[in-house]
């Protein structure tokens, strides 16, 4: 689960990078320090959707079906269990994916202008 929802978050973070290289080339660069500040708000912004099931206060893991490895328990039907998949589902996929469509529909659009702009 970490590994899923912080590379969910890393690829909206390369996303980000490419849309200001792209878009602001001389000024979008991202420096070591920025870069630095991505990677360690990635971990904080992935740590408490694994570890709060871990800890079975919010959540909790459950086997899977073959019984090789655990995940989340979206069986569960109670309220808080579903609360807590609908607000994972949204926190861990929905974000992310929505950041990154955004990012790089601006680069196409960026494209697309420029492009035109060249053949004008």
């Amino acid at each position: 689960s970490f590994s899923g929802i912080n590379g969910g978050m890393t690829n909206a973070c390369i996303a980000y990078d490419r849309y200001t290289t792209i878009t602001r080339p001389f000024d979008g660069k991202v420096t070591r320090t920025k870069a630095l500040v991505m990677i360690i708000a990635v971990w904080i912004y992935t740590m408490p959707w694994t570890i709060l099931p871990l800890l079975e206060f919010w959540g909790r893991y459950v086997p899977e079906g073959f019984l090789t490895s655990c995940t989340f328990d979206y069986l569960t039907t109670t309220f808080d269990n579903r609360v807590f998949v609908a607000a994972l589902f949204t926190i861990s996929y929905c974000l992310p994916m929505t950041m990154i469509i955004y990012f790089y529909s601006q680069i196409v659009s960026k494209v697309f202008s420029h492009e035109k702009l060249l053949r004008e």
